[in-house]
């Protein structure tokens, strides 16, 4: 499994494969091609020398993103829609060791009530190098061009998600993007293959790009290194569409479901029943008070963070698939049957589907988790932003499973509007609010548990 950013996972592979035999060719375009009953014929642009390029081969295989020319070329046909929200990533470096190294994290979401930006505002802030680097994802208006972002507009991004105006840093890179919900119904034409983002097109949600991307290659590579050392038929090449497709329908339909799940999340907080910032910051606020309906909100609240189980513990969903093409020869006998999981990826033919809800479906076993928004801070303090760290579980494996953290957590804080320091105060000049996880211990059939408990700001706890 890999979890590694772009930045740094795309060196470590072009490095191995140059090192294996490979002959790139930098600052090349692809522009078009034409294959027969032999191979196919490319034409590529050297944009160094201006001049166009022709090389020829048995097989084309199209790796080259969401707006995929190979794909249009090839005739492939797709499903879903296209731009369906806009995004941008900021690449910047900063030390933000004195408010997140004493709670660390992979993933900090930071809610901004108000912003010009969908007016909840939620960004995300990830970690890419602990702790002077990172990765902002902000967005835009769809229903607008794409924005150009200079360097002052993007230090604001970051200073306001962070929540330091007079924060120091170095913009390394920007760009911009569009949320899609898109997947390619045949990977394949003749000699010419797709794979990766080119035919799976979908947000970071539940991180399934690059994991997806690298089980298309493999899939594929083997498979023609087979036909071309003459080991296999071309008819093994038919296999790859009929064993990869499925998966990008399952993963684009996952990522895509993974951002809607946000909205019990924004209405529990309060953040859907007004625009007015003042009042949204007021409703989110309500949930600390000593009253019946707080009591009621900080319910739904809780409820709404364990139902993004799946986002955050979704090793079921990017692995674990069962293959049925006409690569694999059984020997007659039944598949066993999915007894847990079958009424919500039975599509998916996989193994567990980790968070999945449906009645009598019990979780799997709970073991390393990738990325998470859990508030499951070793600190007695409190952790910023729906924030968690690398390694701990997601609210509903807490519930399962709380006490097996290392150390045991005794409180938590998951706060929105800016990252604070871990002082169990609010800033005057932030729009900040906060509420408290604390383990409590229960005894269930299982043994002992510790199940979280949410209390009021001011708690003793903190």
């Amino acid at each position: 499994m890999n979890d590694l950013p772009q930045t740094f996972m795309e060196p470590l592979l072009f490095k191995t494969a140059c090192s294996r035999g490979t002959q790139p060719r930098m600052s090349t375009e692809y522009l078009s091609h034409v294959q027969d009953e032999d191979g196919v014929t490319t034409t590529c642009l050297d944009r160094l020398i201006g001049r166009e390029i022709i090389v020829r081969s048995k097989y084309l295989v199209g790796a080259d993103g969401g707006n995929s020319k190979v794909v249009e070329h090839a005739g492939l046909t797709f499903e879903g829609k296209m731009g369906v929200a806009g995004s941008m990533n900021i690449l910047f470096k900063a030390d933000l060791s004195r408010l997140v190294a004493h709670r660390p994290s992979v993933l900090y979401w930071v809610l901004q009530p108000g912003a010009d930006v969908g007016g909840i505002g939620m960004g995300l802030v990830r970690m890419v190098r602990p702790w002077d680097e990172w990765l902002i994802v902000w967005g835009y208006d769809i229903n607008q061009p794409a924005p150009s972002v200079d360097e002052a507009h993007a230090k604001k991004v970051v200073r306001d998600l962070v929540g330091d105006p007079d924060l120091e840093m170095t913009i390394k890179s920007v760009s911009t993007w569009t949320v899609n919900n898109m997947y390619a119904t045949t990977t394949s034409n003749g000699r010419v293959f797709c794979m990766g983002d080119a035919t799976h097109r979908h947000p970071p949600s539940n991180g399934l790009g690059s994991n997806t991307s690298i089980q298309d290659a493999f899939n594929l590579a083997w498979k023609l290194a087979f036909v071309l050392k003459g080991t296999a038929g071309p008819k093994l090449l038919d296999s790859y569409q009929a064993e990869r497709a499925p998966v990008a329908k399952q993963i684009v339909t996952r990522a895509n479901k993974s951002i809607e799940e946000f909205g019990p999340i924004f209405k529990a907080l309060g953040l859907l029943d007004s625009i007015d910032p003042v009042k949204m910051q007021q409703n989110m606020d309500a949930r600390c008070n000593n009253t019946v309906a707080a009591e009621g909100q900080r319910a739904a609240i809780r409820k709404a963070i364990a139902d993004k189980v799946y986002e955050f513990d979704c090793h079921g969903v990017e692995m674990n698939q069962r293959y049925r093409s006409g690569a694999a020869i059984t020997d007659g006998q039944a598949e066993p049957a999915f007894t847990k999981d079958r009424s919500c990826i039975a599509s998916k033919r996989a193994g567990r589907a980790r968070g999945c809800r449906t009645p009598g479906c019990s979780p799997a076993p709970v073991k390393k988790f990738r990325r998470s928004i859990s508030p499951a801070m070793a600190s007695s303090r409190c952790s910023p932003a729906l924030a968690g760290r690398a390694g701990s579980r997601p609210h509903a494996a807490l519930a399962r499973n709380w006490a097996s953290t290392s150390p045991p957590i005794s409180s938590a804080r998951v706060s929105t509007g800016r990252i604070l320091p871990a002082t169990g105060q609010i800033s005057a000049k932030s729009t900040t609010a906060a509420f408290c996880w604390s383990a409590r211990t229960t005894m269930s059939p299982g043994g002992a548990r510790r199940l979280p408990t949410i209390r009021p700001l001011n708690c003793a706890g903190c």
